[in-house]
C-alpha cells in the first residue's frame, strides 16, 4: 500500500483531479447533494483517499457505492436504514485504508531510518579504522 504514496507525502489520487475534487467539496458544503449530480458513477467509481470519509466526494462515493450494494443485494431501494448502514461501512472503510496506509508508511520510513543509521555507523566505523591505520 505504501507504493500508492505520492512525493508530496500523500497517497496517489488514482486518477482524481485535485482541484475538481476540492470544488465539488465546497459545493457539497452548501448543496449536501441535494441537487448536484454524484461526484462519480458505477463505472467509474472513484473516492478521494487523501480526503477525510466525511468530505462531499466520499460522502458522495459512498452514496453512489450503497445505491450499488442496495441494487445488487435485491434490497428495495428505499430501504433508508439500509441505504445508511451500506453508506457507514463506506465511510468505514475509508478510514481503515487511511489508517492502513499510514502505518505502512510511517513502518517504511522507520526502517529507512534504521538503515540511514546503519550506514553512518559503518561509514564512521570506517573512517575512523582508516585514520588509526
Amino acid at each position: 500500500m505504501a507504493d500508492l504514496l505520492a512525493p508530496n507525502g500523500e497517497y496517489d489520487d488514482l486518477g482524481l483531479d485535485r482541484k475538481k475534487v476540492e470544488e465539488f467539496n465546497e459545493q457539497w458544503k452548501h448543496d449536501r447533494g441535494r441537487t448536484m449530480e454524484s461526484c462519480c458513477t458505477v463505472d467509474d467509481f472513484k473516492f478521494d483517499i487523501n480526503g477525510e470519509p466525511h468530505s462531499g466526494w466520499n460522502q458522495s462515493a459512498a452514496q453512489v457505492f450503497a445505491a450499488y450494494f442496495i441494487a445488487e443485494e435485491g434490497l428495495p431501494e428505499n430501504d433508508y436504514l439500509a441505504l445508511k448502514q451500506a453508506e457507514d461501512a463506506f465511510s468505514t472503510r475509508i478510514k481503515v485504508l487511511r489508517r492502513s496506509l499510514r502505518k505502512d508508511t510511517s513502518r517504511e520510513a522507520r526502517h529507512h531510518e534504521r538503515s540511514n543509521s546503519r550506514k553512518e555507523s559503518v561509514c564512521r566505523f570506517s573512517c575512523l579504522v582508516v585514520a588509526f591505520i
